[in-house]
């Protein structure tokens, strides 16, 4: 439950803005908060863990960034920034030019939400 001392919930962005992502590709993943007394904290929606040559998390308390390297079908999906009892919320989608297909439940969406 949220309460009236919860900061506003962080932003998270993808570098490249314009997605979908072609596997063998790099994306980043830029979280940015106002609440610098608590670490972000990454994960992915499903409970894939975010370790591995593919995954590198840089940042401080206030803009984190994880990026994700060649890119691979089993990467799209939600992740998460938490910061606190707050989080925002990112769908990335992975397109294979071979098969002309989508992987993913949505084109694009980016969605952010508090508590």
């Amino acid at each position: 439950m949220c309460s009236l001392a919860d900061p506003p919930a962080p932003t998270i962005t993808a570098s490249p803005a314009n997605g979908p992502y072609e596997v063998r590709t790099t994306v980043m993943l830029t979280c940015v908060t106002v609440d610098d007394s608590r670490p972000i904290v990454w994960s992915k929606v499903d409970g894939t863990q975010l370790e591995g040559l593919a995954f590198t998390i840089s940042g401080t308390n206030l803009t984190s960034s994880l990026t994700i390297t060649d890119l691979r079908e089993n990467n799209a999906g939600v992740y998460r920034c938490d910061v606190g009892n707050t989080r925002a919320n990112i769908t990335l989608e992975v397109f294979t030019p071979t098969t002309g297909g989508w992987v993913g439940d949505e084109r694009w969406l980016v969605s952010m939400s508090k508590c």
